[in-house]
């Protein structure tokens, strides 16, 4: 089997996509659903989350491949006001092929027009493909309880 890489463009999310964005994430499996939100996360609860994500942001970008929404990336603020906070999320069947990669890009892009200089992400420990995402992107990773904090320096980061 080849695996194509993908160089596809973010572009923000805004309220015309939501129901793109609770599409993505009603389509993940349970294991995902539990990765992702830390608990056996229903419709529901995605559906709320999706209209929760949109207002509340600081920036949400995602990337469209055959007119569907395969992943996204929300940045919220944190304190310190210069810190943001990201989540990455990849439809599953479009995992492995630079989506991920795509997205931190997009958001380190981000957080440099805004004038922000760490850009942190935190994760569960067995979370492997964001591991290999955190560490191709250099960043400092420190374990706290069962996750992961990752720390990237805006200006450091060469992906």
């Amino acid at each position: 089997m080849t695996v194509s890489i993908c160089f596809c463009e973010a572009i923000e999310l805004g309220p015309q996509h939501a129901h793109d964005l609770a599409r993505l994430l009603s389509d993940l499996d349970p294991a995902s659903r539990v990765s992702r939100f830390n608990c056996a996360a229903g419709d529901a609860f995605l559906l709320q989350y999706a209209q929760r994500a949109l207002m509340t942001t600081s920036w949400l970008a995602g990337i469209f491949i055959d007119h569907r929404l395969r992943g996204i990336v929300e940045v919220y603020d944190m304190s310190p006001p210069d810190t943001i906070e990201v989540a990455i999320l990849v439809d599953q069947t479009w995992r492995g092929r630079g989506l991920g990669t795509n997205l931190l890009e997009a958001a380190v892009q981000w957080a440099a027009r805004s004038d922000r200089i760490l850009l942190r992400m935190i994760f569960s420990t067995d979370n492997w493909p964001m591991r290999k995402l955190a560490h191709k992107a250099h960043a400092r990773l420190d374990l706290a309880l069962d996750q992961v904090v990752a720390d990237i320096p805006i200006t450091r980061v060469h992906m």
